[in-house]
């Protein structure tokens, strides 16, 4: 049926008026002459207008489409819908739990305090009488001391429970939250694709796809029966993208969705299993009062009618006589009519959020999330019931005047927190064919050459065996031929200590507009890394620290980087920050000494492509502006040069501005300027964050393979060792 219809839309001006319209060009244009007589233009060129203009029809259908194909890959960011309010609430019930848990065991401990009775008078004492005892200061401080402590403990049982009723909320919000999150996605994507659908199908379109091809039969010589015009380009409608969340809300059952019904008598919704503990919410938007019961949904058990026996209603609600206020139904044993009456009217023509929930021996009615009705009736209650018919409304009923939307069923004895506290959907096997490692030795041996060169004409640097101070970039970086590292699409945790010095530079204010917070980037300032860098972290900082390193700091360092994190150490030239730069330099060599911050001072403005390595750190990056730096030795076995001088003669040609050290699970980045903190590069197409983020990017990509038992340096491991086994 689309392709006729398609047809039917393009031959709509596939007449003998079009067709003589093209004919009518194709003869102008053909006749064109310059001043001398002469013909200026051919069939050829006249074949190629038709062409151009099909062409230009086409791709501008296939940019359409390229870009309701990527809406259909927005919705993504869904997964974390809500989720930091389950994280709070999990916190405070975590909490409460630990709290509650150490005051039962120091009120068991204060129970068992020994009391001493020796202050009591024999002459005091009557074997019919002990108020003596219990007035003694001894047990008067103990009896003082437990009191307070078990008050102190039903405190905490009151606060541990009602978190866990705030975090099962919160998870629940949290799946309506995504599901509200997928709705607008989608409506966006569909909004796009009829704009785009039509602009690509217009009447101007169809027109001119129509006359091109007419013309290029006129030049073929054919008449118009003989004349076969194709369907016009087309946007096709996507899929959203599948979506992986951790927590999949397993719990749930969708009756209704976010497209809004009229109920009407006698119609069937659903068929469910129905459960013993169980919340049902419904948005119900009333549209005006009916005389009689009115019913809005009924639950019923196949074989029960309105009110006869077991599971006749689990649960329904209908509205009193010319009223919007509800009767609300659920059945127990020994009696089929139980429920809650006391909840005030529904505003006529709003939307409100009815849920019924029943659970231990209470069943309870809220509106809008505050609670108006409860019955602590249900000790006993049924179990499940197969095969329950979902009425909106009720075949014994006429239905009420109102719209239904997101009707849902919760399995309560089902819940599991969305925190990730919940275990995750089973890993899948990586089935992913490990790329071999390649080394070309020519190339190394070239680079190598080089190096030597160099440092013949080194006479004021002393490096241990292994460094180089100079470096020779046999393949640079492609600039922006090449993408940047993509965001992974969750938050990135970047922690940052600044010594005196890089305070005084304003680094943190600076790292801020590298990594703008929200839903992408988090920064944290941290005043010492003794006690560890904070849980979670994927890149951090630490600017010209103010003393050596402690054993406490190296060990935490070395624990980060076990994580696959990376850590950036900045100092500055040697003119400003001698001393911290060797803090750093010392630091390096106990945490596996491949980089050394060198006594220089040098000035490069910008570095280029042409100035950057290769590697997977600098893609898609065109500039990174310095000022005065000094310039470091790097143990090439175990780390790779970034960035280094090249294009200039003298003393400057290939000085190290920044090596990335493959260290543990993790990268260790050193420089030694933090004047790129400041300087942008006012080049919008090159901003000055684009190495950063890249850094930032990678950071994340190790941390999550080393969750998932991976090495993310393997394969630079095996590079390096191949590497070094090339004989030159």
């Amino acid at each position: 049926m689309a392709l006729a219809a398609s047809a039917t839309e393009v031959n709509e001006f596939n007449n003998a008026a079009s067709f003589d319209e093209a004919t009518s060009f194709v003869q102008s244009y053909l006749s064109l002459e310059d001043g001398d007589g002469k013909k200026t233009k051919d069939e050829s060129a006249c074949d190629q207008v038709a062409d151009d203009s099909i062409n230009e029809i086409k791709e501008e259908c296939k940019k359409l489409q390229n870009y309701v194909n990527g809406l259909a890959k927005k919705n993504g960011h869904c997964c974390r819908e809500g989720q930091s309010a389950v994280a709070k609430a999990k916190s405070r019930w975590d909490d409460a739990k630990s709290n509650h848990k150490r005051c039962k065991k120091e009120l068991k401990e204060l129970k068992n305090t020994g009391v001493s009775f020796s202050g009591v008078k024999f002459k005091d004492l009557n074997e019919h009488k002990c108020g003596n005892f219990f007035t003694s200061g001894s047990f008067r401080t103990v009896h003082n001391k437990v009191v307070k402590k078990a008050s102190e403990c039903k405190t905490w049982s009151g606060k541990e429970r009602g978190y866990k009723h705030e975090t099962a909320d919160a998870n629940d919000a949290a799946c309506r939250a995504r599901d509200q999150c997928k709705a607008r996605t989608t409506a966006a994507m569909t909004k796009a694709y009829n704009t785009a659908s039509k602009s690509c199908q217009s009447a101007k379109n169809k027109k001119a796809f129509t006359r091109a091809h007419h013309m290029k039969c006129v030049l073929q010589g054919k008449e118009l029966r003989e004349c076969r015009v194709p369907s016009l380009p087309r946007v096709n409608k996507p899929s959203m993208a599948r979506l992986s969340c951790r927590c999949q809300c397993p719990w749930r059952t969708e009756l209704i969705g976010s497209r809004s019904m009229r109920p009407a008598q006698n119609k069937k919704i659903a068929t469910i299993k129905t459960l013993q503990e169980y919340k049902l919410e419904v948005d119900i938007y009333p549209r005006g009062r009916k005389r009689g019961w009115t019913n809005v949904f009924h639950f019923n058990r196949p074989g029960r009618s309105n009110n006869n026996g077991h599971g006749a209603r689990v649960p329904a609600i209908w509205f009193f006589h010319d009223s919007t206020r509800m009767h609300v139904r659920m059945d127990r044993p020994g009696q089929n009519n139980d429920g809650c009456d006391s909840c005030p009217k529904l505003n006529e023509r709003e939307w409100s959020t009815v849920a019924l929930q029943l659970k231990g021996d209470t069943f309870s009615v809220s509106v809008n999330g505050k609670e108006c009705c409860t019955r602590k009736s249900f000790r006993s209650k049924f179990g499940s019931y197969n095969n329950v018919k979902v009425y909106a409304g009720s075949p014994w009923y006429v239905p009420s005047n109102v719209n239904l939307r997101n009707m849902h069923y919760y399995d309560l004895k089902q819940i599991k927190n969305c925190d990730g506290s919940a275990p995750p959907p089973p890993r899948k096997k990586d089935t992913r064919k490990k790329s071999k490692v390649v080394v070309k030795c020519a190339d190394v041996c070239a680079s190598r050459k080089l190096v030597e060169e160099a440092m013949l004409l080194e006479v004021d640097e002393k490096v241990p065996a292994g460094f180089v101070t100079k470096f020779a970039i046999q393949k640079h970086a492609d600039g922006k031929k090449s993408p940047l590292i993509p965001h992974p699409g969750y938050t990135i945790n970047i922690s940052a200590r600044l010594g005196g010095k890089a305070r005084g530079h304003n680094v943190l204010r600076e790292l801020n507009k590298w990594y703008p917070a929200g839903k992408k980037y988090k920064v944290t300032s941290v005043s010492g890394i003794a006690s560890g860098i904070p849980k979670g972290t994927h890149l951090h900082y630490d600017a010209l620290p103010d003393k050596p390193y402690t054993a406490q700091e190296t060990q935490a360092l070395k624990n980060f980087l076990d994580t696959g994190g990376r850590a950036v150490l900045t100092g500055e030239h040697n003119g400003y920050s001698p001393q911290q730069n060797k803090y750093i330099t010392d630091v390096v060599a106990k945490l596996g000494g491949g980089v050394q911050v060198l006594r220089t001072a040098l000035s490069t403005p910008e570095f280029h492509p042409r100035q950057m390595n290769k590697l997977p750190l600098n893609s898609g990056v065109g500039k990174f502006k310095t000022g005065h730096w000094a310039s470091l030795g790097v143990k090439i076995d175990v780390a790779d040069v970034v960035m280094a001088e090249a294009g200039r003669g003298g003393s400057h040609a290939g000085k190290i501005f920044c090596a990335d050290q493959i260290l543990r699970k993790g990268r260790l980045t050193v420089w030694a300027d933090v004047n790129n903190y400041n300087y942008m590069t006012g080049d919008t197409k090159n901003p000055q964050w684009d190495f950063p983020r890249n850094m930032a990017h990678q950071a994340a990509e190790f941390v999550q393979a080393v969750k998932g038992g991976r090495d993310p340096n393997a394969a630079d491991k095996e590079k390096k060792k191949k590497e070094g086994a090339c004989k030159c």
